[in-house]
C-alpha cells in the first residue's frame, strides 16, 4: 500500500486499503504497518532529524543498531522504542542513511501484540534486503 501523507512517505500494511478513506486515518485496529519516511525539510541533517526525535521520544528506550545489508555493507541506525500503552500502539523507529538518502522506517506496534520481537525482525528483514534502485 502507498500513501504521500507525509509527502514522500510510503507505507505497508497487512490489510486492505479502504478507496475512500484517507489512509492516514483508516488503519484498522490490531494491525501493523511500517512507516518509510524521507527526512522532512525542516531539518537541515539527519544529525538535527536524530536530535529532534530524542527529545519528542523522551519516555522511549534508545538505541544504536547496526543492520548488515548486500548493497550497503553495515547500516547504522539510532532506533527508538516507544512500549505499546493502554490507549496508543507502541512504536519501533529507526534512522539511517542508504546510499545517501536518509530515512526513517517506523513500525507501528498494535496494542495487544504479545510478540514484539517478531515485528522488528521483519522490519530488520527489510533493512538487510533493501537495496538502490536502478536508473
Amino acid at each position: 500500500m502507498y500513501r504521500d501523507h507525509p509527502p514522500g512517505t510510503v507505507t505497508v500494511g497487512n490489510y486492505s486499503p479502504d478507496a475512500d478513506k484517507d489512509l492516514a486515518l483508516t488503519t484498522p485496529a490490531g494491525k501493523t504497518i511500517i512507516d518509510i519516511l524521507p527526512k522532512p525539510d525542516l531539518y537541515r541533517t539527519v544529525a538535527d532529524w536524530i536530535d529532534a526525535t530524542e527529545h519528542g521520544a523522551a519516555n522511549s528506550k534508545e538505541t544504536v543498531e547496526t543492520f548488515p545489508n548486500e548493497s550497503a555493507g553495515p547500516i547504522h541506525a539510532r532506533c527508538f522504542m516507544a512500549m505499546p500503552g493502554e490507549r496508543l500502539p507502541g512504536d519501533w523507529g529507526c534512522i539511517l542513511d542508504f546510499h545517501g538518502v536518509p530515512v526513517m522506517l517506523d513500525l507501528m506496534i498494535p496494542r495487544r501484540t504479545k510478540d514484539i520481537r517478531t515485528l522488528q525482525n521483519s522490519m530488520r528483514d527489510m533493512i538487510r534486503a533493501a537495496r538502490p534502485v536502478s536508473k
